[in-house]
């Protein structure tokens, strides 16, 4: 399980050390927010929306939870997928016919499927209740749709 304790969230970090140093400006931009819902999420000033900390987590490629600053690891799971260049992924699938590319894609889709259901299955009770005592509600609706999703797991 995946423990978090609170702390600031990671955007300015994030962000300045993105491989070409965006601009408070140009995420703004990128996000669909002004220039100051910037500089105030990077001081702490103003909560990050769930639907803002999801666009943003997804365009640095890191966990929510990551960009929240309620864990170390920058994603829940760790990437199973091997070195290999997607080229030579290309390259198999182009060999492959019509039937076994769709048997090739189904498999792929329950992988990634299986995959995105355990890191919800990560987090431990414990971290979600730090979390919901921290009294921030933009991170309280976070951790909503995580336990949401977790009992659909459940179900599946």
């Amino acid at each position: 399980m995946t423990d978090i304790t609170f702390k600031d969230n990671r955007l300015r970090e994030l962000r300045t050390n993105y491989p070409e140093k965006l601009t408070q400006e140009k995420l703004a931009k990128i996000i669909g927010v002004t220039k100051r819902t910037i500089i105030a999420w990077e001081k702490n000033e103003r909560d990050i929306t769930p639907d803002k900390a999801k666009k943003l987590a997804n365009h640095f490629g890191v966990d929510v939870a990551y960009l929240l600053g309620y864990q170390e690891e920058r994603y829940l799971f760790k990437d199973t997928v091997t070195d290999e260049p997607v080229s030579e992924i290309q390259s198999l699938y182009d060999k492959l016919n019509n039937d076994n590319q769709g048997k090739l894609l189904d498999y792929g889709h329950l992988l990634l499927r299986d995959q995105q259901k355990t890191k919800f299955d990560n987090i431990s009770d414990e971290s979600i209740k730090k979390v919901r005592s921290s009294g921030n509600k933009a991170h309280q609706r976070i951790m909503d749709r995580i336990e949401n999703q977790r009992r659909k797991n459940e179900k599946r």
